[in-house]
């Protein structure tokens, strides 16, 4: 049986919201690693997340995108208070703002084809604007 836990983190600035992230990834690495060293009778179930959080104004640049994408300057950010900040995810500029949910997922799985060989998943899952 696989545990999913559900969090609500509300409205959270998107480098807070990315180092809440960080925490969680590290820490499913860590079990994982502890338990390749444990028999299966005594290792520990991994924990999948669900995070719902809202992001108040923000555009993110991913690895695949172009800073001259991002179609306003530094002061024209600071003047609608929005914030900007590049990723390691894929993608190029994305905007997210208050009322819109942003759905985040954690998962392990194990890769098809490599029993043994577990996978930390994490990705948005998308937004939802309401």
């Amino acid at each position: 049986m696989q545990n999913v836990r559900f969090r609500d983190i509300g409205l959270i600035d998107y480098k807070e919201a990315w180092d809440f992230q960080e925490i969680l990834f590290q820490e499913l690495i860590a079990r994982k690693i502890k338990n390749r060293s444990l028999p299966v009778s005594e290792q520990e179930l991994q924990d999948h997340y669900l995070i719902f959080c809202e992001h108040p104004h923000v555009f993110t640049l991913g690895r695949s995108g172009e800073e001259k994408n991002l179609l306003v300057n530094s002061v024209q950010l600071k003047g609608i208070q929005a914030s900007f900040y590049k990723n390691n995810r894929g993608g190029d500029i994305t905007y997210h703002g208050p009322g819109q949910i942003v759905i985040l997922r954690f998962r392990s799985h194990v890769l098809k084809g490599h029993p043994d060989d577990e996978v930390t998943d994490r990705r948005v899952e998308g937004g939802i604007h309401v």
